[in-house]
């Protein structure tokens, strides 16, 4: 069973008349959950129909991938995979690698693409692809591996 997508909901793209041109677009996902098992995703405009099978090029409506090293379960005690916070305000160490994250991918060619076609809005789909993992056993969600807080389109200008 090939795990499931996610299919956003339309997402404006920016307006192009009267501001300055941006010279950078990204996709962001916020907290993106790390503690399940490994994939790559990739990233398609306008395609909700994409799958695993998909070819990966801008006619289809591929816009980038990102990958996650997953953690692959915790088998330690409550608390042990990933500590609640700091111990104390004078404790620097940096965040447990476990916590969730945040993944960019950059979609500028493809933001300007629908743009110059008069687009003003987009639909994001997003293929997960679990990692081979040679026989080891995983935990985790392997239906849904791919698990994240929010998706945000940002455009950057000089």
């Amino acid at each position: 069973m090939a795990p499931a997508l996610y299919t956003s909901p339309p997402m404006s793209l920016p307006l192009q008349t009267g501001v300055k041109p941006f010279y950078r677009a990204d996709l962001l996902f916020y907290g993106v959950d790390q503690t399940g098992p490994s994939y790559r995703a990739a990233v398609f405009f306008d395609n909700p129909n994409a799958n695993q099978d998909t070819p990966e090029d801008a006619e289809h409506g591929f816009a980038g991938r990102f990958a996650v090293f997953g953690k692959g379960g915790c088998y330690g005690d409550e608390g042990h995979c990933i500590p609640r916070g700091p111990q104390h305000r004078f404790d620097r160490r940096p965040p447990h690698p476990a916590l969730p994250t945040m993944k960019v991918v950059r979609v500028t060619d493809r933001v300007r693409a629908l743009i110059a076609q008069g687009q003003s809005d987009v639909v994001v789909t997003v293929v997960p692809t679990l990692a081979d993992t040679a026989g080891i056993a995983v935990e985790g969600d392997l239906e849904r591996p791919l698990q994240f807080e929010q998706l945000g389109l940002v455009t950057y200008d000089r």
